[in-house]
Order: structure tokens, then C-alpha cells, then sequence
């Protein structure tokens, strides 16, 4: 619901000389001209003047309750949709800010976040601390390629952990390979989700050449798995190989830390990188989040 009021902005007439005024018949003969006009009667309470400084006072009242309520509707509407209003929040870097008190209860890990910052910004809650000695809730986000933040004001921020319909079904994270030296990337996405701190994360990279390579296949996720299952199974990723002894196919995946590698079928092992002409890799996983 937008503003309903337009305000009026008051002045004061301002004469050329003295007040005076022309006494005239009902057809427009004059009577008296250049004459001054005095009350009579006694006045028993003086009035309040009417005056540019007065009406404009009345002006601002009634345009302030006019935003106030615009402001009121916008956060009910926000509210109906599963969003909580926050306090104005100050940028700090592309994907944190800081805002008055102590929010650290309200803004967990997993909580989805809103704010206008040049355009209409979404993003994950990774941790929140607050400082005393500050007074401000410093808030880090989860990286993610869809809504990085500028260097610029932040308004309307609000806060959910419920599933509001204008938030994004997935955000996007450019994921990286590793263990690769000086490797050629023709294509790299990841979308992600994160719901009651479950990760569900799917994506592909494509590695077209590399100078050398060290290790197992693995490349990097939007978030770390909970410490409890570090190292667990997770998914499944594929792959396709130009050259090389292992095969193409498919492989079970686990998460170690943000890094996601291909587990080998016929062992406890991870499968290994080769010299190749190139690799795409693909994979989900779901996994608990930290």
C-alpha cells in the first residue's frame, strides 16, 4: 500500500506596504479607498495566528502518520509472508552487515535473510556475534553468486525461518576445483538450498585442460558439513573423462569439510585425479550444514 497523503508545503503572503484595503459598493463603485480597518469589539481571548510556520507543522504530523502507516502495511504484508522486520542494518562487506543490539537468537545459522542494498538482496544467515563494547550484531552471510552485497545503504531487512514465497528456491555458489594446478574452467555452478540446516546442494564444473594435479578429485561447496559426520556419504557425483585409466560413471560423494569427493566403489578410497584432456563433473548431495 503506498503513501496516501500529499503534503502541502505553506508560505506566508507578504504585502508591498502597509495593509490597507478599498471599500467598494455591490456593483464595484468605490467608497473609501486605501483605507485601514480596525475591530471594534474588545478581544476576550486572543487566537492562535494561522501562519505559514503553524500549517506546516500540520502538514508534517499528518505526512509523518501517512509513512508511518505506508511502513505499518509493508511490515503486516512482510509479516503474512513469514518475515519479521529488522532494525536498519549497516553494510560491511559483500556478505556481511551489522545492525543495532543483540540479535544473535534471531539470526542463526540458516535463517533467510531480505534487504533492499541497490536492488532486492536474499541471502543465508552462516553466524551472528554481538558486541557489548559496540553495541551491534555483526552478521555473516553465506557466500553465494546470486546477491553479494554493495557498498551501499541497506533498508527493509527482514529475517525468516519460516518458507516466505518471494524468497529464491535455490541460491548459486561458483564452485572450484582442487588439487589442480592452473586448471581451465569452461563452465562451473552450483545451486544450493538450506532448510532447518539441511544443505541440498547440485551442480557441474567443467575442466577443460590443467597443468598438473595432486591428490583426490574434489572441489569446493557453498558450506561445511556438521563436524559429527565429517567425512560421511552424502550423495552421488559423475564423471567424464577424455583420456585416462578410470572410467566414466557414477560414484557415492562425501563431504569433508566444504569439499565435496568422489568416494571409489571398490574401496575405502577416493578416486584419485589423472592426467586427462578434460572432466566434467556433476553431482547432489544433502547434507546437515555448519
Amino acid at each position: 500500500m503506498a503513501k496516501l497523503y500529499t503534503k502541502t508545503t505553506w508560505t506566508d503572503e507578504v504585502l508591498a506596504g502597509n495593509e490597507r484595503f478599498h471599500i467598494k459598493a455591490d456593483d464595484g463603485t468605490p467608497i473609501e479607498s486605501n483605507v485601514q480597518i480596525e475591530l471594534a469589539t474588545a478581544v476576550a481571548q486572543a487566537g492562535t495566528a494561522v501562519d505559514a510556520e503553524k500549517m506546516n507543522n500540520i502538514e508534517n504530523g499528518i505526512d509523518g502518520i501517512d509513512t508511518l502507516v505506508d511502513s505499518i502495511n509493508g511490515k503486516v504484508t512482510n509479516l503474512q509472508l513469514g518475515w519479521i522486520a529488522l532494525p536498519p542494518c549497516t553494510y560491511v562487506s559483500a556478505t556481511s552487515f551489522t545492525l543495532e543490539g543483540d540479535w544473535t537468537a534471531m539470526l542463526r545459522f540458516g535463517a533467510k535473510w531480505k534487504g533492499t542494498n541497490t536492488t532486492l538482496k536474499f541471502g543465508y544467515v552462516l553466524s551472528s556475534s554481538y558486541s557489548s563494547g559496540t553495541g551491534l550484531t555483526t552478521v555473516n552471510l553465506v557466500a553465494n553468486a546470486s546477491y553479494a552485497l554493495a557498498s551501499a545503504a541497506i533498508s527493509g531487512a527482514y529475517v525468516s525461518y519460516a518458507n516466505p514465497p518471494d524468497f529464491p528456491k535455490a541460491l548459486t555458489f561458483t564452485p572450484a576445483p582442487l588439487g589442480l594446478t592452473t586448471p581451465t574452467i569452461a563452465g562451473a555452478f552450483c545451486s544450493f538450498s538450506v532448510q532447518n540446516g539441511l544443505v541440498s546442494c547440485w551442480g557441474r564444473l567443467d575442466i577443460t585442460s590443467w597443468a598438473g594435479q595432486t591428490g583426490y578429485i574434489r572441489w569446493t561447496l557453498p558450506l561445511n558439513i556438521m563436524t559429527e559426520i565429517d567425512d560421511y556419504i552424502v550423495g552421488m557425483a559423475s564423471y567424464y573423462r577424455q583420456g585416462g585409466s578410470t572410467e566414466d560413471g557414477s560414484k557415492l560423494a562425501k563431504v569433508s569439510g566444504n569439499q565435496i569427493l568422489m568416494f571409489n566403489d571398490a574401496g575405502s578410497d577416493n578416486v584419485l585425479w589423472e592426467a586427462s584432456a578434460r572432466v566434467i563433473l556433476s553431482w547432489m548431495a544433502v547434507y546437515p550444514g555448519a
